[in-house]
């Protein structure tokens, strides 16, 4: 996480854990995901600390605000129609051009 050096994010095809390093066991694991569409990539956010963005292998992204909710995923939204390996999650600072 970004924002605590010490809590990690772990995949496990259909469902994710948070950890604790000073923990052996994990601080939450979310349910499994009951279809066939599994879990490829992990981010945490840069600018909140309570969500997670996870890419699954047919193109959706699941937001998970635990602010929000943390039985479910927040937000489903599918952006391609292939395997997603990677995010890079992006800041955006308005310039003063933007105005």
């Amino acid at each position: 996480s970004p924002f605590y050096d010490d809590i990690f994010i772990t995949l496990h095809d259909y469902h994710f854990c948070l950890w604790v390093t000073s923990r052996n066991k994990p601080i939450f694991v979310s349910p499994n995901i009951l279809d066939k569409y599994f879990y490829t990539f992990a981010k945490f956010s840069p600018s909140r600390p309570s969500v997670l963005y996870l890419a699954r292998n047919n193109g959706q992204i699941d937001i998970w605000d635990f602010n929000d909710e943390s039985h479910k995923c927040s937000i489903k939204e599918c952006i391609v129609t292939e395997t997603i390996t990677f995010l890079d999650i992006f800041r955006y600072f308005p310039s003063s051009e933007d105005e």
